[in-house]
């Protein structure tokens, strides 16, 4: 496409197929470039890095927010909006992103965008007022809305579509795995020297996150340019809006409002009904955040191996299973055995928060070729709002009915939905054009 620095030629598939069928699996799909054999694992890595190394902070919040809730003097409400606001700035700032990577290339955006992240949530920590300090986190959600157009569009372009959803969904992992690093790290260094340190400590990992992205593209080396396209053989930006795309942005509406809520008030939830002590309330935050880190990949293989490449079927399975581990959550009484609460806390991280990966991966095959940032990006356009309202309006009803029971019985239903609405989608068209570099015979 015209202004695409990281696009390829591209091997069309026969036209003959349907344009609804299941992807194909045919790794001849893709074209053959002449590139470093060991590319695709570094371009991999800086994705993987960054997306890390962004989402510590933005995960750090929540693991800070019995710190913030006891200094700042807040209500449930509230500390739902300090988890969550950098959603807010995420929801601004990421379809300008996936402009920003369809026009300037993704390692532009990944390096700089991670950079930004850090050294803003550090200006962040000097907020004299509550008031102020969101509006900073605001911007720290402008600058953490990067990594996942920019990552995800750079990931593409290296595998094949009979590996993409697996490698997309270990890109992924970055998510989950900065939120387990900042569950047990964060809440630790809180006690011993206050959460403001804890979250500049998050804020310098992701810029040498950013600054190692560098490195890696720099080890990986530059893709050749595209040949030039005419402006009249452009894709048109409304092209994106089609039926199947909404019902998926609507599905991930709900997706995200189950994960946003579950990493949000787990801590609270168990030690406020069940009396677990915070700090070990935090270590089961996190084996919520690492079961995600191990679902977003595994969910990707199971899309690619077991259900013939079907992204659909994938985000059916793990949104049902999703759902009844947040039943579970919800009506296991407590002064049960503790483990079958483990359990289920498990169960709803591989699948509440492994869902990711499959669905980016449906977003970015439904859209043609040179809107595939954008396509991304508007899909996260439309549930990011979720972030910041999602735990808000948990935390309202929570406090409106006083029982968690009950809010967690209507996230697992709302989990269900997502479900439904994903049988009504149909399979995406563009799977087979993606074009990937591959390693010379």
């Amino acid at each position: 496409m015209a202004g695409l620095r990281d696009n390829r030629a591209v091997t069309l598939p026969s036209t003959s197929s349907s344009p609804m069928s299941t992807p194909s699996l045919d790794p001849t799909d893709s074209v053959t470039v002449n590139e470093p054999s060991g590319r695709r694992w570094w371009i991999l890595a800086a994705a993987v890095t960054v997306q890390t190394t962004v989402s510590i902070i933005v995960q750090g919040y929540p693991a800070v927010v019995p710190f913030v809730k006891a200094d700042l003097h807040l209500t449930l409400a509230e500390v739902g909006v300090f988890a969550s606001i950098p959603g807010l700035g995420m929801a601004m700032g990421v379809l300008a992103a996936g402009w920003a990577v369809d026009h300037f290339g993704d390692r532009s955006v990944l390096l700089y965008g991670g950079l930004a992240t850090g050294l803003v949530a550090l200006a962040a920590l000097l907020s004299p007022s509550y008031g102020i300090l969101l509006f900073a986190l605001v911007i720290v959600g402008v600058g953490a809305a990067t990594p996942t157009p920019a990552g995800s569009t750079a990931v593409m372009l290296e595998f094949a579509s009979h590996r993409r959803a697996l490698v997309m969904s270990f890109r992924q992992t970055g998510v989950p795995a900065g939120g387990a690093i900042a569950a047990l790290a964060l809440p630790l260094i809180a006690i011993h020297q206050g959460w403001r340190a804890a979250i500049a400590v998050a804020a310098i990992t992701a810029v040498v996150g950013a600054l190692l992205c560098g490195v890696f593209y720099r080890i990986a080396g530059t893709r050749r340019d595209p040949p030039p396209v005419a402006e009249k053989d452009a894709p048109r930006f409304r092209s994106l809006f089609t039926r199947d795309l909404a019902f998926v942005g609507v599905s991930g509406i709900m997706l995200v409002m189950g994960q946003y809520c579950l990493v949000s008030y787990l801590v609270l939830f168990l030690n406020q009904t069940w009396g677990v002590p915070l700090v070990l309330a935090s270590t089961f935050l996190a084996a919520t955040q690492l079961a995600g880190a191990v679902g977003r990949p595994f969910w990707g293989w199971f899309s690619d191996m077991f259900v013939g490449g079907s992204r659909k079927l994938a985000l059916v399975y793990v949104s049902a299973i999703g759902a009844a581990a947040i039943a579970a959550i919800a009506w296991l009484p407590p002064g049960s055995p503790f483990i079958f609460m483990l359990i289920a806390i498990v169960i709803a991280g591989g699948c509440v928060v492994g869902w990711n990966g499959v669905w980016i991966t449906l977003l970015a095959e439904s859209a043609p070729p040179g809107l595939r940032a954008r396509s991304i990006a508007t899909g996260l356009t439309i549930n990011q709002p979720t972030i910041l309202l999602g735990p808000w309006l948990f935390g309202l009803f929570v406090e409106a009915t006083g029982s968690y029971r009950l809010g967690w019985t209507v996230l697992a239903a709302l989990i269900l939905s997502a479900a439904w609405l994903i049988t009504r989608t149909g399979e995406p068209r563009y799977a087979a054009l993606v074009p990937t570099a591959q390693a010379p015979a």
